[in-house]
Formats: C-alpha cells, sequence, structure tokens
C-alpha cells in the first residue's frame, strides 16, 4: 500500500502525542501487574533472541559477554565464520557496533545475501556484535539490578570510554589478534569518534574504521522528533523527575507505543509506526523490503537511559543556542549522578564533582588518529552529511581516508537497505580488506571532505 506525503504528515501528530504519553508516563504507569485486563497488549513482552536471527540462516553463532571496569555486563554476539564452516587462514576480527535505540539485531535483520555482518563472513572475517549498556542484550550488571536508578547513569560518553576498550581488548584476547577492524553505524560511530579523541592508544589496536550515518555534530539536525522534544526541554523534565530513565522494549510505556504503532496483525503498511522512525532519523522506503517491516521494529527501541537521550539533546540545544558544533560530555548541571555528600553539594555544582575542573570537557577532534572511511547518507535528518563534513575537516587530514555521501540514503538505510549488498558493502569491504592487509602508509589515499 503507498502512503501519500499527506498521510504521513497527518500521522506525524498522532506519532508525536504517542511518543509523548509513553515519556511522560515512563515507570510511572498506573497498570496492575495482578490484574489482566490491565494489560490490554501483550505484556510483558516475548523476548527477541539473536538466535532467531542467525542460526536458521546456517551460522553459528556464540555469545560471549564482556564485563566493564564499572560493572556493567555486555553481550557480544559472535559469527567466526560463513557458512562453509572453519577453513583457511586465520580470521581477522571485525565489530560491527549498532546506533542508538538499536541491538546487534540491527546487521543481521535482512537475508544473508543483504545484511553486512553475513556479507563479511563470508568474505572471511571473524565478525562480532556488540551491545551497548542498556539495551534489551545487555541488561545484568555486577551489583546494580535495571529497577535502580543507578543503574542507568550513563549516556554514549560512557560507552565510548568505558565499554568500547573493554570490547576491543576482549576481542582481542580471545582472538589472538593484533588488530581488530571495526564498523559503527549512527552512535556506534560516534562512540568511536569519541573514544579515539580521549583514548590515543587505541590507534594501535583498530586497522580501520568504518563510519556509517556518524553524528559528530547535530547543528544542522533537521529531525522533526528530536528537534521538537529539545525545545520543549522534555529530557530535562523526565530526568529532574525520577518518573522515567530507561527506554526499551522491557519499559512498559515503550512497548505499549511500539504496539499501538505496530501491531503485530493486518496486512496494511504500519502508516503510524513508520511515521515514527521517519520524524526521529529517517529510512527510504525504496531501500527497504517494507514486507518486513515489521520484523525490523521488533527489535526497536533497543533500550538506552533517559540520560543517554538528554545528552543527544544538550547537543543539540548548545549547537543551536552557539551556532557552532558541540560535541562533548554530558551536563549534569543540578542532577548530579550519585549524589555527593550534603555539605559540598550547591545547587549547578554536579560537574564540578564529575569533572576535574567543574568544566564539561569536549571531545577533541583532533587528536582522533584512528584511520576513517565514513559514509554519510544524502538524506539523512539526524547525521546531516554537512555537518559530517565539519567535523571530518577538524580532523588531522592523514586520518580521514575518504568521505562519500550516498545518494537516496537516509539514517536507518545503512543497516536495513535491501540494495546496499549492491551500491554501499561491496565497497565497505574492499576498504576493510586493505586496512587488515595495509601498512598504514599504503592506505593514506586521502580524499578531502566535500
Amino acid at each position: 500500500m503507498h502512503v501519500t506525503n499527506m498521510n504521513r504528515r497527518g500521522s506525524c501528530f498522532c506519532s508525536l502525542t504517542l511518543i509523548l504519553a509513553a515519556s511522560l508516563g515512563g515507570e510511572a504507569a498506573r497498570l496492575d501487574p495482578g490484574r489482566a485486563d490491565s494489560f490490554p497488549l501483550d505484556w510483558p513482552p516475548q523476548p527477541v533472541k539473536m538466535d532467531d536471527l542467525v542460526v536458521p540462516k546456517a551460522y553459528l553463532l556464540e555469545k560471549h559477554f564482556v564485563t566493564t571496569s564499572d560493572g556493567y555486563i555486555l553481550s557480544l554476539y559472535r559469527i567466526p565464520f560463513g557458512r562453509a564452516g572453519r577453513g583457511g587462514p586465520p580470521r581477522a576480527p571485525l565489530i560491527l557496533q549498532h546506533g542508538i535505540f538499536d541491538t546487534s539485531a540491527a546487521w543481521v535483520l535482512n537475508d544473508p545475501d543483504q545484511s553486512l555482518a553475513f556479507l563479511a563472513a563470508e568474505a572471511g572475517w571473524d565478525v562480532w556484535l556488540p551491545n551497548s549498556r542498556g539495551n534489551d542484550f545487555s541488561l545484568e550488571h555486577t551489583t546494580l539490578d535495571i529497577s535502580q536508578r543507578e543503574y542507568w547513569n550513563f549516556t554514549f560518553g560512557t560507552m565510548a570510554e568505558e565499554d568500547l576498550p573493554a570490547i576491543m581488548e576482549y576481542v582481542l584476547e580471545k582472538t589472538r589478534h593484533p588488530k581488530v577492524a571495526y564498523v559503527g553505524h549512527s552512535q556506534g560511530a560516534t562512540q568511536l569518534v569519541a573514544a579515539s579523541s580521549r583514548h590515543p592508544e587505541l590507534a594501535e589496536k583498530v586497522s580501520l574504521a568504518v563510519l556509517l550515518a556518524p553524528v559528530l555534530s547535530m547543528q544542522r539536525v533537521d529531525s522533526l522528533l528530536w528537534n521538537f522534544l529539545a525545545k520543549l526541554n522534555v529530557d530535562r523534565l523526565l530526568a529532574l523527575s525520577g518518573l522515567a530513565f530507561r527506554i526499551g522494549q522491557s519499559n512498559l510505556l515503550s512497548r505499549t507505543v511500539i504496539q499501538l504503532a505496530c501491531p503485530s496483525g493486518g496486512g496494511l503498511e504500519p502508516i503510524l509506526c513508520s511515521s515514527i522512525l521517519t520524524l526521529a532519523c529517517g529510512f527510504n522506503e525504496n531501500q527497504l523490503n517494507m514486507t518486513r517491516f515489521k520484523d525490523y521494529v521488533k527489535y526497536l527501541p533497543g533500550g538506552t537511559s533517559i540520560y543517554n537521550a538528554q545528552h543527544w539533546l544538550q547537543l543539540l540545544r548548545g549547537a543551536r543556542r552557539l551556532g557552532r558544533p558541540v560535541f562533548q560530555s554530558y551536563s549534569w548541571g543540578d542532577d548530579c549522578p550519585r549524589r555527593p555528600p550534603f555539605f559540598w553539594w550547591e545547587p549547578g555544582t554536579c560537574n564540578a564533582w564529575a569533572y576535574r575542573d567543574g568544566v564539561v570537557p569536549s571531545y577533541d577532534l583532533s587528536k582522533v588518529n584512528i584511520p576513517l572511511v565514513v559514509y554519510a547518507g544524502e538524506g539523512d535528518k539526524l547525521g546531516v552529511a554537512q555537518d559530517t563534513a565539519d567535523a571530518l575537516a577538524a580532523m588531522p587530514s592523514q586520518t580521514v581516508l575518504n568521505f562519500t555521501t550516498v545518494h537516496d540514503y537516509e539514517h536507518l538505510d545503512f543497516t536495513w537497505s535491501v540494495v546496499a549488498k549492491y551500491d554501499l558493502y561491496p565497497e565497505i569491504l574492499e576498504w576493510l580488506k586493505k586496512g587488515s592487509s595495509s601498512a598504514p602508509d599504503a592506505l593514506m589515499h586521502v580524499v578531502a571532505p566535500d
């Protein structure tokens, strides 16, 4: 069923209403677990499993766990080889890191000849699929429970500082390989850049990083949803109220919105469902198999913290206020992640407690030293191509090997597209091959961003 632009615009208002209702309700939903009639929808949700996406396609799937220095236990899936099984020379490890509100499922949702994880396994890579803290595949901790607000005191900055180095170290130890290759989508790309700016030693562990739709600046973000939430300061309200501190399938209100917007029955195209994603970040229907759309959204939102969403909105508001890109750590303001001693704490001093000099530190792009190949979508409303080009221009010239703006691609197309196997993934695999087999100097055919 074709959806007209007018229908999409009309459904946008319904989408915003649902999103705001879920956000403002948060954990304080007035639903009684003891009454069956208080759960008119599918609750609790049926757990989604990576096995269901990989094993039926005749691939071996291993599950590993990585514990970070601050106690988060991350799940990490591995496709060690292709369908033909073991054999041939030792395989170099490749990490595929998902984006915000997503999971490792993003890389295996399509058929084997359409999904980057499977294509990489067939191309000779040992493929690793991590899950960021707080998503529905990584909810464990050594001492905290997800019902505790303290568990959710993190943002993508924490993932860059804690998760990414721990994952890389674990993969290198398990594979006994000197370096990993890396592909990051959206926030997964941002994490790599943020980590590299603070940890120059990571360059010794990464042969090449491919960034797909990175969000390195939010100055020109054209997402109606992100701009709307930033203007209304919804994130501040939620963080300060304590009503909600997580977003994901395991959150009752989030799950209710998903099932209202994306019902499992019926044969019509999910107009409301797709409108929510269009509002948030965008995708091109011509890139997708729309008959599989409900399978895509089954794994969304993958889960994260309110603080993480607030971090992104801080960057958006800061860029709009200052008229220039803002790329920095989270500003805690009056909402300390753990309350300092009462006699010490005063309103507005949480950053003094969190950061040594009380100043929120920026991510210094001039210190990024990992070889990068970068792709931005021409129609991306979130990782806007010009924002990406501006950020890359602030990096050392030898760091950016290639920057391409991909025609007809929007934010989610980089992982969901069924045609990327023709116009994008072969080039990515070729870059990864060069990165793993070439000396650094051989890769330095720099193409400056437009």
